[in-house]
């Protein structure tokens, strides 16, 4: 990981595994690193596998993840994601689209949406190991500052087509000022809203 994906990426600090009691790392999750280098995971992928004009990742496994033949869904997860699939350790939000995440414990988060043209990264505590509402608040949100950036770029109100919100936005900042919280959507702390051309700030 820190030869072929971590080093040429750039990443800015150091990140770990959790082990079992034999010192092999989990396989399933118990990937520990910043924010900004989730953002800079998620700007990978974003750029069909390309950092700094380098590919560090297949374009062929990019685009499995985004349009391959998903595996099976349950009824579990289409509670939080009705028409999403699961494929290569990604969440697919929709299988008629090509946003998908990386969803950790506690609420962590790497989503990716050549749609939106933008990666989100997020760090979290939440209460709960999984909370499935919890998640379908944090693409809610997700999905208004998706409108409050379209809205600032084109220069025009642009009325949100999320469901209970019916907000117009001009910028992200205002977008999440005004995503009020209730008791199943608390403040999450969103950050490293990218567009696709971004560099990842020193």
């Amino acid at each position: 990981v820190s030869e072929e994906l971590w080093v040429p990426m750039g990443a800015e600090e150091n990140a770990c595994f959790t082990i079992d009691s034999a010192g092999y790392a989990l396989a399933d999750g118990g990937f520990n690193a910043c924010l900004r280098d989730y953002a800079r995971l998620g700007l990978v992928y974003f750029n069909d596998g390309y950092w700094n004009g380098r590919r560090i990742v297949p374009a062929e496994w990019v685009a499995d993840v985004r349009r391959g033949d998903h595996g099976l869904f349950n009824d579990e997860a289409r509670t939080f994601l009705p028409n999403g699939q699961y494929r290569n350790q990604f969440w697919i939000e929709d299988a008629d689209r090509e946003s998908f995440l990386a969803q950790g414990v506690f609420g962590q988060m790497i989503y990716v949406s050549p749609e939106k043209e933008m990666v989100v990264a997020k760090l979290s505590t939440w209460p709960d190991f999984v909370n499935r509402d919890y998640t379908r608040h944090t693409l809610r949100a997700i999905d208004a500052i998706a409108a409050a950036l379209r809205c600032s770029k084109q220069q025009t109100y642009w009325r949100n087509s999320v469901p209970d919100l019916d907000l117009c936005y001009f910028s992200a900042a205002e977008a999440l000022a005004r995503f009020q919280p209730t008791p199943l959507s608390p403040a999450y702390p969103l950050a490293a809203v990218l567009p696709p051309s971004a560099e990842v700030p020193p």
